[in-house]
């Protein structure tokens, strides 16, 4: 099973793309986690597809096709997902569409709601793409109210707790990814 890693944060410290990190580390041994680098697309711009898509359009889809299941990793801004975040399912879902029929589970390190509103606003976005959410077990982390250990400089989640519900967040979804790969 391979699962790629989109991180909506392009912060250097960010516990958004330490949460992937920690996803990917953490992933049982049968797992491939791939953590995608979106900070090099450029804005989504019909103009920019023809004759052909910019090679990092076209290298970020690559990365994306090869995917059993996505892991985004989504932090909130406005109540609401990155722009970055934004237009990587947006580039993703222009013809052809590789997020279509993609199972997807999500984890969030924001501010008082713990990026509940970012995931809800994921979950619009992956209509049009057909993808697939796995809306349970939630995973949201409160990052300014000190209930979540992470390193300030580097991004990294140190909290054991929270490694842990990573972890089994991973394997939740690669029991749900299964449900919808092909014999």
């Amino acid at each position: 099973m391979r699962i790629v890693g989109i991180s909506g944060s392009l912060r250097r410290a960010s516990a958004n793309s330490g949460l992937l990190r920690v996803a990917k580390e953490l992933s049982p041994p049968d797992v491939e986690f791939v953590i995608a680098d979106i900070s090099k697309l450029p804005l989504l711009n019909q103009d920019l597809e023809k004759p052909s898509p910019p090679k990092e359009v076209v290298a970020f889809k690559d990365i994306v096709a090869t995917a059993d299941a996505i892991f985004f990793a989504v932090p909130e801004y406005n109540f609401s997902i990155s722009a970055a975040l934004k237009n990587a399912i947006d580039w993703a879902s222009r013809p052809p569409n590789v997020l279509d029929n993609m199972p997807f589970t999500m984890g969030s390190c924001a501010g008082m709601a713990g990026g509940a509103h970012a995931q809800m606003a994921v979950r619009n976005a992956a209509v049009f793409p057909n993808m697939h959410a796995m809306n349970k077990p939630p995973l949201y982390f409160k990052l300014f109210d000190g209930s979540l250990s992470w390193d300030h400089e580097t991004g990294d989640i140190t909290d054991e707790k929270a490694r842990e519900r990573i972890k089994a967040q991973v394997e939740a979804l690669v029991t749900f990814a299964k449900k919808f790969q092909k014999p």
